[in-house]
């Protein structure tokens, strides 16, 4: 291996929220390689709710892909839809599709995201020029199932991130894809569950809920991220063993990256619904490869101090369900109860407190451990074998994790009466009680 293979960085792909000054601030820094975004809706539609996205025209977009070659930054359109309910087979339909991938094409798109294999073929044979990277959302983490994408023709592929604290499965698989060329990347700062049970489900809502035409295009239930964010702040360890990537950790995968000698590894940031200042100092922090202060603040981007200001009503479901709510469609009491659910200003992680907690899965991965991180500030209340379970990000949250008690009460009590309401179908008032 020679000296500059030694001393290769990691490049980021970052959310996009059409912000032209954006683009000319984060190419500053040097770390940022491309950018990925979508329209607000299209006939494929992606991983995110429309509602939590900025309008923009296609006009617009190649005016964006312009500024971004002209800063030496690449563009990832998302086409990354876990499901479009068979209708890619359906004729009229799959002219709709070939309509939108050849205004990406001609938008000079550098390239696209997917989640069908499908949609990776056929842009494979229609539109050759164009890369194709895998969705995160399909949770590919073994060499076999790369082996498959690469198949079907995948350029780069975004691991599932159980992968990010599994340094063992990460370097074979780099050893692996640096036989084939394959472009291999890590979601840093996406805050789902370690080994989440929502995904799969979360990914499908998300994906009718971005497609042109489909009734919860603009009005849709959050339903996975309120059960999540009743998990996590019920037992904020949770938050610790998300499987999240600290910019002060982030030299781990460098070095790892280098002992293998492959360099076709990099780090996606989130949201695309987030403001700039948020974006911003996300990226500062992963450029400096230090934060300090609340990682909260770069971690959990579904809040609404970090939301675009056109979007912060998609933080108050009373208002984006208005019009529904006047035809007696939804329950306005119910609703009422997530007035806060997108204010965690209250809840701390303080970053510094968790420096070194990276070094046990350099060796050694979570395996089939079950988390022991139910409750908070008390002794386990699992009944089950102790060789079986893990108490690691327990300890770290108890010595990183402060709260304001009596918010975090009422907070999750809200998410619960809601949830409660939503499982009864008082949310669409059909209650039997």
């Amino acid at each position: 291996m020679d000296e500059n293979q030694k001393t290769k960085s990691i490049k980021f792909d970052m959310a996009y929220n059409f912000d032209k000054k954006l683009i000319e601030d984060i190419s500053k820094f040097g770390i940022v390689s491309g950018v990925y975004a979508k329209m607000k809706h299209d006939d494929v539609g992606g991983g995110r709710a429309s509602l939590i996205l900025p309008e923009v025209s296609w006009q617009k977009i190649e005016e964006h892909v312009q500024l971004c070659h002209k800063n030496n930054i690449k563009f990832n359109y998302l086409l990354n839809a876990l499901c479009l309910g068979n209708k890619e087979f359906v004729k009229e339909h799959h002219k709709k599709i070939l309509e939108l991938l050849d205004r990406v094409v001609n938008a000079k798109v550098d390239s696209v995201t997917v989640a069908n294999p499908y949609i990776c073929q056929m842009i494979k044979k229609q539109y050759p020029h164009l890369e194709v990277s895998i969705s995160v959302n399909l949770r590919i983490r073994s060499l076999q199932q790369i082996r498959y994408w690469e198949g079907f023709g995948a350029d780069e592929i975004t691991l599932d991130q159980l992968v990010n604290r599994d340094f063992n499965l990460l370097r074979e698989i780099l050893k692996y894809t640096k036989q084939t060329g394959t472009r291999i990347r890590l979601f840093a700062n996406n805050l789902c569950l370690h080994d989440c049970p929502l995904r799969t489900h979360h990914g499908l809502s998300n994906s009718h809920a971005s497609q042109t035409g489909e009734y919860t295009t603009e009005s849709h239930i959050l339903y996975e991220y309120y059960l999540c964010t009743l998990l996590k702040m019920t037992s904020p360890a949770k938050l610790i063993s998300a499987t999240w990537i600290r910019p002060d950790d982030v030299h781990y995968y460098e070095e790892l990256m280098n002992e293998v000698g492959n360099p076709n590894l990099s780090l996606k940031l989130v949201e695309r619904g987030s403001t700039s200042e948020y974006l911003l100092k996300t990226v500062k922090a992963y450029s400096e490869r230090r934060f300090d202060g609340n990682l909260m603040d770069i971690i959990y981007a579904i809040q609404k101090r970090f939301l675009l200001d056109n979007k912060k009503e998609a933080a108050d479901d009373s208002n984006v369900f208005a019009e529904r709510i006047s035809k007696g469609e939804y329950n306005p009491e119910s609703l009422r109860k997530l007035d806060n659910l997108f204010n965690l200003d209250w809840f701390h992680i303080d970053n510094r407190k968790l420096d070194g907690f990276l070094d046990k899965f350099k060796s050694k991965s979570c395996g089939n451990k079950i988390c022991d991180d139910e409750g908070w500030r008390q002794s386990s209340s699992l009944d089950i074998n102790s060789e079986q379970t893990c108490s690691y990000c327990r300890a770290w949250a108890e010595k990183a994790i402060t709260v304001d008690e009596d918010k975090r009460r009422q907070y999750i009590e809200g998410i619960r009466e809601f949830l409660d309401d939503l499982n009864s179908s008082k949310v669409f008032n059909l209650n039997k009680a």
